[in-house]
């Protein structure tokens, strides 16, 4: 008889324990998505950084944006250079969706561009940034921001295919 009501005991204070693990992981676990989802309200993300075509002066540089709240968001990426080139300076230039739509705005100025995200976006934009007249096409350019690093090489040749003339 008193194993039994040792057995009872034991297996009420399992199932308590149980219930309580329960309810504990269930509070933990919403605290934890509400954090992790308040994190991904406002991101802007580096993608990639191309030069358009090789000898071209123009580079293109894909962002990841995503604003879900009603407020501007603001990023500064640092802009770097492996050989004698520097970007044309713009000043509340327009980004823009694949739709054609303005996300947002961005400016250039001594190695470091500005971007502003609107509220309520989220998508792909890809902006373009021109180098200088005398800026070397050898070389590369890096853009960096919050430990994300692209980089764009640079090429001032177009590949040729060479013809086989046989003899």
């Amino acid at each position: 008889m008193k194993k039994r009501k040792l057995l009872q005991k034991t297996y009420s204070f399992i199932l308590i324990s149980l219930l309580f693990l329960q309810s504990s992981a269930q509070v933990v676990g919403a605290v934890t998505s509400t954090s992790s989802a308040a994190g991904d309200a406002t991101k802007v993300q580096l993608l990639g950084a191309t030069q358009e075509t090789a000898g071209s002066r123009d580079i293109d540089l894909q962002l990841s944006l995503n604003n879900s709240t009603d407020e501007s968001i603001y990023k500064d990426v640092c802009v770097s250079f492996s050989n004698n080139q520097q970007l044309k300076e713009t000043s509340n230039s327009n980004i823009l969706d694949a739709n054609q739509k303005v996300v947002g705005k961005y400016t250039y100025s001594a190695n470091k561009l500005q971007l502003e995200v609107l509220g309520n976006i989220s998508g792909t934009s890809t902006i373009q940034l021109g180098l200088t007249d005398t800026s070397s096409l050898e070389g590369s350019i890096n853009f960096s921001t919050d430990g994300q690093n692209v980089t764009a090489k640079l090429s001032d040749t177009t590949s040729t295919a060479k013809a086989y003339m046989p003899s």
